[in-house]
């Protein structure tokens, strides 16, 4: 009832997705279809200059992508060179062939012509889960929790912080359920390595309590787990199907600008974020995005919601191994990497 699967139909189609992140590239997105990403994490290195800004607004244009959520990160190690909501909105009325049509606290419609990405205000948080025990890699468990159409969130606690979030009406995902980023041991390689671990029986079990007592979407696609973590995607989504738990596919995409030594070569500084913009994400109908500027930010998140959980399909696979490299794997490993 409990387990990680590690070879199923399930889990096979995400190693076969693997390897087409390596040959094949991004897939295209079908028509009457629009792409939408809900745990995107804009780094500030990618958003200093004006020529940064225009390139990177343009590019979720250029990428197709129909809601884009720019989420802040943490409220207790809180990563201060990712750019929030507040600030990447504030910008857009001074690029080049954008228009803002309606923008508030929770979502903002932008236009390019006859094209349009909604950009919404997110925001992954750490939390402890209440009462959880150490193990030899964590010292607790810990659940990241990515929500949208929240006012102020503040608590520590898992729980803690659903109900708080579930107070002010927000939209809550657990991100990555299958991997647990709280790796806390004396020594700094380990500490590093055990964010990647599969979670315990007793996590699992905890998940599906707090998957059945809040109103909260599981993570299935998070492009970040690949290499020796892409079975957990499948898992989760056995996981939910068999529990009748709503999915939501993102890609968590933590982007910053290429490294030093592939742009002294001739490589874009934009590269790397180019390569994980609308990479990933939930397929909802075209239709669902249309005709929306009558309504509160708030309100196109519920209508975003609603579609997701009656109808979103999974897009995109896990990143390839250089992307991965480059990008998540230096978040933990920034001491290795220019």
């Amino acid at each position: 009832m409990f387990s990680i699967p590690l070879f199923t139909l399930e889990t096979s189609k995400d190693h076969l997705g693997f390897l087409q992140a390596h040959f094949l590239g991004k897939k295209s997105i079908p028509e009457r279809k629009v792409l939408v990403d809900s745990h995107f994490h804009l780094g500030r290195k990618l958003f200093q200059t004006e020529e940064d800004r225009q390139e990177i607004v343009h590019s979720f244009f250029n990428a197709k992508v129909g809601i884009q959520a720019i989420s802040d990160y943490g409220l207790f190690h809180p990563i201060h060179h990712v750019v929030p909501y507040e600030e990447f909105v504030a910008v857009l009325p001074k690029i080049a062939g954008i228009e803002v049509v309606f923008s508030d606290t929770y979502a903002s419609i932008v236009k390019r012509g006859d094209e349009q990405v909604i950009f919404t205000k997110g925001i992954e948080v750490e939390t402890i889960l209440e009462g959880s025990t150490p193990s030899v890699f964590r010292e607790n468990h810990q659940i990241h929790i990515a929500a949208e159409g929240f006012d102020h969130l503040q608590a520590s606690g898992t729980h803690a912080l659903l109900e708080e979030g579930q107070r002010q009406g927000a939209y809550m995902t657990i991100a990555h359920p299958f991997t647990v980023p709280a790796g806390k041991t004396p020594i700094p390689v380990l500490k590093q390595l055990s964010a990647f671990l599969p979670p315990t029986l007793d996590e699992i079990k905890e998940l599906y309590k707090i998957a059945k007592e809040f109103p909260v979407f599981l993570e299935g696609l998070n492009t970040g787990n690949t290499l020796w973590m892409t079975f957990t995607n499948a898992g989760v989504r056995v996981f939910a199907q068999k529990h009748d738990f709503p999915l939501i596919y993102n890609t968590d995409a933590h982007t910053r600008p290429s490294p030093p030594f592939l742009t002294r070569h001739g490589v874009s500084k934009y590269w790397l974020f180019k390569e994980q913009v609308g990479s990933a994400g939930t397929l909802l109908e075209e239709e669902t995005v249309q005709n929306l500027k009558s309504l509160t930010g708030k309100e196109i998140l519920e209508k975003k919601y609603e579609a997701i959980h009656n109808h979103g399909e999974r897009y995109g696979e896990v990143s390839n191994t250089w992307i991965f490299g480059f990008s998540v794997a230096a978040t933990h490993l920034e001491f290795l990497l220019p």
